[in-house]
């Protein structure tokens, strides 16, 4: 045994010392399963299946910890079908998160989380996607996850407040138009004749803005001509947040 062990100082790799070989004992059972459920806040011991989804699918009853999309609104009613949780609620929370500043664009973000409910919500999560788009109290990174939402929901619902993005003529966020083309593309066939149409007004109407809007329109048709969905950051970390895993060039919903 060593010096350090024979002070007491053991390296302990959960409840066991990787000098010596040491347990820890009678604190072998004092795990610290307070701030997660699996895991021993003291010595990173695991166990499985332990957290209480049963109050909030999304949140354990007993240490907090989260998971993301996990809500059953498959019923499309105004309750989870598992846990009861209110859907308007959830709605305005995630919402929240979505607007709030947050830790930066990484998996780690708690946005991703949150689009990943918004999401599972569909379309009841539309217009307020769309409010976050056009309300000029949004940030920037908000609006960029709000895109990205409303590509991964895919509804032909979901078209038109990608087009205004497209369209506005005092947007001078690069990222966000990259998006709204992507998530565009991503939809796919119900986004053709909405994107034709944008086309055919530019055209007649001219004027600033009218060569941009052709421009980026014929982009997102022809990712979905091709059947090819151009990734964007956001994306990847969306992917990686919520699946694991991110394969580029996505095929879109459906395609014309």
């Amino acid at each position: 045994m060593g010096l350090r062990c024979k002070m007491g100082l053991h390296d302990w790799s959960e409840c066991r010392c990787s000098s010596c070989g040491k347990t820890r004992d009678a604190e072998h059972d004092a795990h610290d399963w307070s701030k997660d459920c699996e895991r021993c806040a003291r010595c990173g011991a695991t166990r499985p299946a332990m957290h209480d989804w049963s109050k909030d699918c999304g949140r354990c009853a007993r240490c907090g910890a989260t998971r993301p999309a996990m809500h059953d609104w498959s019923e499309d009613s105004a309750r989870c079908a598992c846990c009861g949780a209110d859907k308007n609620a959830q709605l305005q929370l995630l919402i929240g998160v979505l607007k709030d500043r947050g830790s930066g664009s990484s998996a780690f973000d708690p946005r991703v989380r949150a689009v990943g409910g918004l999401v599972s919500i569909g379309l009841a999560a539309v217009k307020p996607l769309h409010r976050v788009l056009s309300s000029d109290d949004s940030n920037g990174e908000a609006q960029r996850w709000a895109a990205c939402a409303l590509g991964e929901i895919g509804d032909a619902r979901c078209v038109a407040p990608l087009i205004d993005i497209l369209k506005d003529r005092n947007n001078r966020d690069g990222e966000l138009t990259e998006i709204a083309i992507a998530a565009l593309a991503t939809i796919g066939g119900a986004a053709v004749e909405p994107l034709r149409a944008a086309i055919v007004d530019a055209s007649k109407r001219g004027g600033p803005g009218a060569h941009w809007l052709k421009d980026y329109a014929g982009r997102a048709l022809s990712q979905i001509e091709a059947g090819v969905v151009r990734p964007n950051q956001y994306a990847v970390i969306l992917h990686t947040g919520l699946i694991g895993s991110y394969r580029a060039g996505r095929r879109p919903h459906s395609k014309t």
